[in-house]
């Protein structure tokens, strides 16, 4: 749980979408969550088709497959990631943005190789196991604790 949460909240980082909070407390419902802002405000239905509207559809796919594939990576050998609803939102998106089946999951096939590239970065990846022992260690951390320990400051 820890190393999900962690990967959305260093894809938050990645993408400079804000943090607001990231918690593994959670109760039977979400193990844990994070807080951010939403990389899609302002995009209308008249604006689908902008290279801005589709900037800021795949920022958000990225950041739901972000926790998936970051707990994945942490543990492969885990037949549930603990991201059903987020593989779900991230097809959705693509789906209703791409208005085709096809290329909606040839787009998350694209994304999700993105987010491993990402994940495969020794730098990047030591940021996610560092923000996921804090995590471990504290349960909850404020948008500016996670900016903190992002940048490696204890």
């Amino acid at each position: 749980m820890a190393y999900h949460e962690a990967g959305h909240a260093v894809m938050c980082r990645l993408l400079r979408v804000r943090i607001e909070t990231v918690d593994i407390g959670g109760d039977e419902l979400y193990g844990g969550r994070i807080l951010h802002g939403n990389p899609m405000v302002a995009t209308s239905s008249a604006s689908a088709d902008s290279i801005r509207a589709r900037l800021k559809i795949e920022k958000a796919i990225m950041l739901c497959l972000a926790g998936p594939l970051a707990q994945r990576k942490y543990d492969p050998h885990l037949t549930d990631y603990g991201g059903a609803v987020d593989l779900e939102v991230a097809m959705t998106l693509a789906a209703n943005f791409f208005r085709s089946r096809k290329i909606a999951a040839a787009y998350i096939n694209f994304a999700t190789e993105w987010v491993w590239q990402k994940w495969n970065d020794p730098k990047i990846w030591s940021t996610v196991e560092r923000l996921a022992r804090a995590l471990i260690e504290r349960k909850r951390l404020s948008g500016r604790q996670v900016n903190a320990i992002i940048r490696g400051v204890s």
